[in-house]
């Protein structure tokens, strides 16, 4: 009588498959230490850092005009070779969703020479 092991061989792909799924899916239920996951950097007592961020913050604008910030007309500039020369259109409004910074960019200059308003 001779016991052939054929059967046995098709069976290892599966249990080796079983076996590294149930290993990955213990290792997704684990959490990190507590310690890790605190940042032992010292903070800076500003915003932002020049340390950090390789520049300093601009400045705080200290009064803020009622009503407003300022109207201000981009330089022409080129992209590609081509020259762009913005214009100014008293009656462009556009409405929509925009991206908010925090209250650490309220009252600071923009690119653009804007005051950012919160």
């Amino acid at each position: 009588m001779q016991i052939s092991a054929r059967p046995r061989l098709r069976r290892a792909p599966a249990l080796a498959l079983c076996a590294i799924s149930a290993v990955l899916l213990a290792a997704c239920t684990s959490t990190p230490q507590p310690k890790a996951m605190i940042d032992k950097r010292p903070r800076s007592k500003e915003y932002f850092a020049e340390t950090e961020y390789g520049v300093k913050a601009s400045p705080r604008v200290a009064f803020m005009r009622r009503g407003g910030g300022r109207d201000q007309l981009g330089k022409p500039y080129q992209v590609r070779g081509k020259w762009y020369y913005p214009k100014e259109d008293k009656r462009y409004r556009k409405v929509g969703l925009a991206s908010w910074y925090g209250d650490a960019f309220h009252g600071r200059l923009t690119a653009n020479g804007e005051v950012y308003d919160t």
